[in-house]
């Protein structure tokens, strides 16, 4: 036997989810027998109004069936064409048979409970409708068609001789007939109606079916076994197979009767003078009774069999760890002798305190995914991209950072840090500036930090009452503390409702920080002259274009346009110019770069300052497009050494290496290759590179790979290169990239 069945810790265990299951087995037993001694009150109960209703419902029929009397007797052609046979013309016996059609169409009403109809008003023809209609022989009719058991012909002309008032109702007494034709007795109750007209007395007879009155309680379909008894007013027997003594008693609607116990259901049809017995068998309710107390026993004994064994399986599997544990302690040094004293308890202690260790270190990694996450969400909602999930962004701020989700607002701070300055020195002074913007402003207000770029600071706070004001002031105190270390330039942007419209205020913060050195005035409404770009555009000189732009820019800052409005004129300069060379290279659009122009304003929220490094990246393409065309000799060696330079970029290349390999002087290259191409040798192979290096940073390869791979051995170059093309560094663009993908 294993030593968990022997430890007295899992025998607790086991007893206690026992004690559990037999409780809970024994609720459900109560509660099924409860619920079907209910169910069978309640079948009864139902199947008791269910006759109650549908003797109601009879009894209006039976009301509808004198409203059927008149409605035949009124009817015109019955009252124009019906008289004593003796006295009618050819023309009124013609309309017999519509009269016979009339009481067919009259036996086809009230849901099969009309056997019969016949009508007459003499002692000589008599009109009817059964299976079959027609009109026959006073008594032939009532000896050979109907034949009554109590009621014969001399009856029937009794009751035309009865002197009653003009309209006559009465019903009779149940009675059978036959036909003399075959053995189809039938019980009826036979309803009387009587018209005395202007010449004679008309007497209609509708026989209510016995059979199918009592198929009107459903008790008898839903329950064949039920038996029944109908007696007259006078207690007479009239239908039915079963007879109760005096002497049976009845106790709670339940009687005994030839030794089988019945329950028992009493109607009384006052309008047809009859009472009706349904006897049904304590059996019949029994069955669907038993079914279900038999399907609950079942499945209690299922559940009870199957939380025996879940009760063994989670015993053991509560103990494992404890089993576990103790093992892990037996190998240790002095664990042997702790185990041996049997002390489990004091093990899931020591387990407990472990998992709590491991937990609290859990939750310092998850705080750590968390702080990345919300910051890569954040970088792209300032980027205008959209969060893919924004309800799991909004519960991070509200749960974890303690924001209202009524209102937020951004602000940002750029420290001109020197690009030469020690990478270590400077993330020091970053996280110092950091720390002490956190420490003053999250006593007063919930607030999200981070570093952006290598020299910016951005601020996602809970817009509070006064939020915006204490964190300008944080900031202005700062600034002053950290004079002496770095020029710091701030701004605060307005509140926001939600967290998608925060890139509105981070707008708002930039522009404050892209004039907060200028003392210019605004002065009315900014625009440039778009001739001044195209000429810039017309010379393919990429130095020239840029101080073009420059210039344009700054006039715009000295008009103290908004950060959005610097943008956008970035943007517009840029599409100016690519137009220009479209039109200009239009006769060699194969030569045309096939990519979409790229967004400045996108590359612009890199650098919260005026940076004219996407400009250079969106047009420098067109540039050199446009000696595609080989149309002389310079222009075919330029592209030779262009083609060259794209095949191999990666190898060590430079303007005398290259001219060595073209066997002309470097002089010549250089002068050639910027008429031809319209820049720089050194600037399109420095381009060149870095485009290829963008590739292989989105491929994961390291920094050290992707040098080697371009042809560049010295870090600081190639950062100082890729960040004045692209506006970021290498990493940051590969994180950038990464997030958009």
């Amino acid at each position: 036997m294993k030593k968990w069945k022997t430890s007295k810790l899992f025998v607790r265990i086991f007893a206690s989810l026992m004690c559990i299951v037999a409780f809970s087995s024994l609720v459900l037993i109560v509660a099924s027998s409860l619920f079907t001694a209910k169910y069978e009150n309640l079948l009864y109960q139902q199947n008791e109004k269910t006759i109650e209703a549908i003797n109601e419902q009879l009894t209006q029929n039976i009301q509808s069936v004198y409203e059927l009397c008149e409605v035949i007797l009124d009817n015109q052609i019955v009252m124009e064409n019906f008289r004593p046979y003796s006295e009618t013309t050819a023309s009124q016996r013609y309309h017999y048979s519509a009269i016979v059609n009339l009481l067919r169409q009259g036996r086809l009403q009230m849901n099969g409970l009309i056997d019969s109809l016949f009508l007459y008003t003499d002692m000589q023809k008599v009109l009817y409708a059964q299976e079959e209609r027609g009109m026959a022989d006073f008594n032939v009719f009532f000896d050979k068609l109907f034949c009554f058991s109590k009621y014969n012909a001399e009856f029937w002309r009794d009751c035309l001789n009865m002197n009653t008032r003009s309209r006559y109702s009465k019903v009779l007494a149940p009675d059978t007939y036959h036909s003399d034709k075959a053995n189809d007795q039938r019980t009826v109750i036979p309803v009387l109606y009587s018209v005395r007209g202007t010449t004679s007395k008309y007497l209609l007879v509708i026989n209510l079916s016995l059979d199918n009155i009592l198929k009107q309680y459903e008790i008898i379909e839903v329950y064949p076994e039920v038996q029944y008894a109908v007696y007259t007013d006078d207690g007479a027997l009239i239908a039915g197979d079963i007879q109760p003594t005096e002497s049976v008693k009845t106790i709670n609607n339940k009687v005994s009767l030839d030794g089988g116990k019945y329950y028992r259901f009493e109607v009384a049809q006052d309008s047809l003078h009859i009472k009706i017995l349904f006897y049904l068998p304590q059996t019949a309710i029994g069955m669907k009774v038993f079914f279900y107390r038999s399907a609950a026993m079942l499945l209690i004994g299922f559940f009870s069999a199957l939380g025996v064994i879940l009760v063994l399986k989670a015993s053991r599997n509560a103990y494992a760890p404890i089993e576990i544990v103790k093992k892990d302690i037996q190998s240790l040094p002095d664990g042997k002798q702790f185990a041996a004293a049997g002390n489990e308890i004091d093990l899931i202690r020591n387990t407990l305190l472990r998992l709590n260790d491991e937990r609290s270190m859990y939750q310092s990694r998850n705080r750590l995914h968390s702080e990345h996450y919300m910051v890569q969400s954040i970088v792209s909602l300032l980027e205008g991209k959209p969060v893919n999930d924004m309800a799991f962004f909004n519960m991070l701020l509200t749960k974890d950072y303690g924001f209202s989700g009524a209102s937020f607002f951004c602000a940002g701070l750029v420290m001109d840090l020197d690009d030469g300055e020690d990478y270590v020195l400077r993330k020091e002074l970053v996280d110092q500036i950091k720390d002490c913007i956190e420490t003053t402003l999250s006593q007063s207000m919930p607030l999200l930090c981070f570093a952006y770029q290598s020299n910016m600071l951005i601020l996602l706070a809970d817009g509070k009452e006064n939020a915006t004001e204490k964190c300008r002031e944080t900031m202005k105190k700062v600034k002053t503390l950290y004079e002496n270390s770095c020029n710091l330039r701030c701004g605060v942007g307005g509140c926001v409702s939600t967290p998608e419209e925060i890139m509105e205020s981070y707008y708002q913060a930039n522009t404050e920080i892209l004039l907060s050195d200028s003392d210019y005035q605004a002065s009315g409404e900014f625009a440039y002259d778009q001739n001044e770009v195209r000429n810039a555009a017309f010379t393919r000189d990429i130095v020239q274009i840029e101080e073009v732009a420059q210039n344009i820019l700054e006039r715009a800052k000295q008009h103290r346009l908004s950060y959005r409005d610097i943008a956008g004129l970035l943007d517009d300069i840029s599409k100016t110019i690519i137009d220009t060379l479209r039109r200009l290279n239009a006769n060699h659009a194969s030569f045309l770069p096939q990519k979409e122009n790229i967004s400045a304003l996108k590359v612009l929220l890199l650098y919260p300052e005026i940076n004219l490094s996407p400009l250079t990246v969106a047009v420098l393409p067109h540039i050199t497009a446009s000696a595609a065309e080989p149309e002389s000799s310079t222009d075919r060696l330029a592209n030779q050494v262009k083609k060259y330079i794209e095949d191999h970029f990666q190898e060590e290349l430079s303007l005398d290496i290259l001219a060595d390999k073209m066997e002309i002087s470097p002089k010549y290259l250089s002068r050639i290759f910027k008429q031809s191409i319209g820049v720089n040798l050194s600037e399109y192979l420095m381009y060149i590179r870095i485009e290829n290096a963008k590739k292989m940073l989105l491929a994961d390869m390291s920094m050290k790979d992707v040098m080697e791979k371009i042809g560049m051995n010295n870090r600081t170059t190639f950062t100082r290169a890729f960040k004045r093309l692209e506006g970021i560094t290498p990493n940051e663009y590969r994180i950038l990239h990464k997030q958009i993908v």
